[in-house]
């Protein structure tokens, strides 16, 4: 058994970002891209099938079109291109005259989705000109909407006899692949273009990394499929190995054939990650020279998040960044291992969203624990080996109205291996709540205190129909009920009232704003109790139902814990009422004279000292 020269390692790496592949050249409008899903390689003549054209728009919002241009003395027809969308006959295709263009309309109109929109576009029966060699780029012209400008290559014209191709490029690890992973297509272009000889062809890898023979046919040597007839393994063409290199054997010569040779790959102690190219040579005439046929990677994973949104607090069902992971090579996050998504006190999951998976990762199981606030995944692994990639997407959360402006992070544990802070979204506050600020003495009625402001940070943060409460401290009360009015913005608000104890203050919002509003609170004045400390007096903004859409269900959430929104101080105690003031008094023993606030006095009879004691 080969000696592993690597410990799995895990790599999390948190990005506040989205990234797409974008194969193209030039600038693409937001969220379009465009790519040919395959990159054939033929030769010139006619009725030669290049590849398809891939167009993704996320989101899809409008009438788009342009034109799409093959080179010059190329000649198509749209007539013979096939179509596949995902939502039909949005696309439209039209020749414009010209032999080498069609234009592309895309009807917003007919769009029967929400949100992306993708165009499968085969493009068929292309004559070539005799003498054009290299890559066949298709421009794109815009026209208008959401087709950007740009250059894709959708085909490529072969200089040999023999052209190569691979059927796919696996992420590999330290155990390397397996059943026959890497697959060559061999094509003739003519009659005997493979050489008669046993070094027909040969594959070379870098160095450190082997061939590994794949041999379904057990006879001892390398399957090379004949694609172009039975698709069982050749007789007359195979392969055997040689350490790096890996040698085509040709016994036939009489037609024209396609062929595929399935082998695996597998690195050595000092192999170096990256890219895994073959330098292809031989004794018949081939093209191209080099081929990529895997990647080599540790095994691990990257994590990366969508846009982050912006949240209210004290709503439900806030939808917050997507998070995607992704493994560098198959089962990097073996099946049973578990990924735990801790939320602060005082949201919950609301709903844990939809999963997207590509290759054999995927989701076991999601479970919700500590009320609700902790979310934990279990990941599964299928029988498809290629390297794993989920996005979870549409997850919601419910916040409580205290929670501070700022980054919702959520804390990312358990055994996958993926752990610290995730900012998933920012938190907006319901409203913003500031004062003036008076100074108050104790044991007295009437005092003006400071006026109170509270302004919306959006449109509908205060909720119509629902009501609004500002608490005093215990042993201070409203003397009567103060001045409550909006002074900016379309909110409406009605029943100003104080409570019988006379600490509490309410007012309904009748109405919800639809632009952000301002409400003051004037002509305040309080009774203050001769039992209150000097110091400041903390207006309680309690959340009530008017900055809170999941009242009820709060109890999930400990509600008493949560329910003051914010504080404000707009009074300071800061000296007794008359008659309860201090005097500080200084007596001096055996002497009659004494200071009262630093005035002199006299006495009868002076302090004496008798027993250890004073007496006065």
């Amino acid at each position: 058994m080969r000696k592993s020269k690597k410990l799995i390692a895990i790599l999390a790496t948190l990005a506040l970002l989205v990234t797409m592949l974008v194969p193209m050249v030039g600038p693409a409008a937001a969220g379009t891209t465009y790519e040919s899903l395959t990159v054939p390689t033929v030769d010139t003549g006619d009725d030669r099938d290049l590849g398809t054209l891939y167009i993704k728009i996320d989101p899809f919002a409008q009438d788009s079109a342009a034109i799409f241009s093959l080179p010059a003395d190329f000649v198509l027809d749209v007539d013979d291109f096939t179509v596949l969308e995902n939502d039909a006959d949005v696309a439209a295709l039209s020749n414009l005259g010209t032999d080498n263009e069609f234009k592309l309309d895309l009807n917003f109109g007919s769009f029967g989705g929400t949100e992306e929109y993708t165009v499968k576009i085969g493009l068929k029966s292309i004559d070539i000109p005799d003498g054009f060699s290299g890559d066949i780029e298709l421009t794109v012209t815009s026209v208008k909407g959401q087709l950007p400008s740009g250059t894709v290559v959708v085909g490529r014209t072969s200089d040999g006899e023999v052209t190569l191709s691979v059927v796919d490029v696996p992420t590999f690890g330290d155990n390397g692949t397996e059943n026959g992973k890497i697959k060559i297509n061999v094509k003739e272009n003519t009659a005997g273009a493979l050489d008669k000889t046993t070094t027909s062809l040969k594959f070379k890898l870098p160095a450190n990394f082997e061939w590994v023979i794949f041999d379904d046919n057990n006879d001892s040597n390398g399957d090379v499929l004949d694609i172009s007839g039975s698709g069982d393994p050749s007789e007359d063409v195979f392969y055997t190995v040689d350490g790096r290199t890996l040698i085509v054997v040709c016994n036939e010569d009489n037609y024209k054939g396609f062929y595929r040779i399935v082998a695996d790959i597998i690195p050595g102690t000092d192999a170096k990650n990256g890219d895994v190219k073959v330098s292809v040579s031989g004794d018949s005439s081939l093209t191209p020279s080099s081929l990529l046929v895997g990647k080599y990677a540790d095994y691990g994973f990257e994590t990366s998040l969508g846009a982050i949104p912006e949240v209210l607090a004290g709503r439900e069902d806030q939808e917050i960044a997507e998070l995607t992971i992704e493994e560098n090579v198959d089962n990097s996050i073996p099946a049973g291992r578990t990924l735990v998504l801790t939320l602060p006190v005082g949201a919950v999951w609301a709903n844990p969203g939809i999963q997207k998976t590509e290759g054999g990762f995927g989701v076991a199981s999601i479970t919700l624990a500590n009320d609700d606030r902790e979310c934990k995944i279990k990941f599964s692994q299928g029988a498809n080996t290629a390297a794993g990639k989920i996005t979870f997407k549409d997850i919601k959360v419910n916040l409580a109205p205290d929670l501070a402006a700022g980054d919702l992070i959520v804390k990312a544990s358990g055994s996958a291996g993926i752990s610290g802070d995730i900012p998933v979204a920012t938190i907006i506050a319901p409203v913003t709540v500031t004062a003036d600020n008076k100074d108050l003495i104790i044991g007295k009625a009437g005092q003006v205190a400071g006026d109170i402001t509270i302004t919306e940070n959006q449109k509908e943060a205060l909720i119509g129909g629902k009501t609004l409460e500002l608490e005093l401290p215990d042993e201070v009360a409203w003397d009567g009920d103060p001045t409550v009015e909006v002074t900016s913005g379309d909110l409406e608000i009605e029943n100003v009232d104080t409570d019988t104890d006379g600490n509490l203050l309410t007012f309904d919002i009748k109405s919800d704003s639809s632009t952000a509003s301002t409400i003051k609170i004037s002509d305040i004045q309080y009774k203050v109790n001769r039992s209150v400390v000097e110091g400041p007096i903390k207006v309680k903004v309690k959340s009530g139902e008017a900055l809170c859409d999941w009242l009820g269900d709060l109890d999930d959430v400990n509600l008493e814990k949560h329910d003051v929104v914010t504080t404000v101080v707009n009074a300071t105690v800061v000296t007794p009422a008359p008659g309860d003031q201090k005097a500080t008094v200084v007596f001096t023993i055996n002497d009659t004279n004494f200071t009262v606030n630093g005035a002199a006095q006299a006495m009868d009879v002076a302090p004496y000292i008798k027993d250890g004691r004073t007496f006065l």
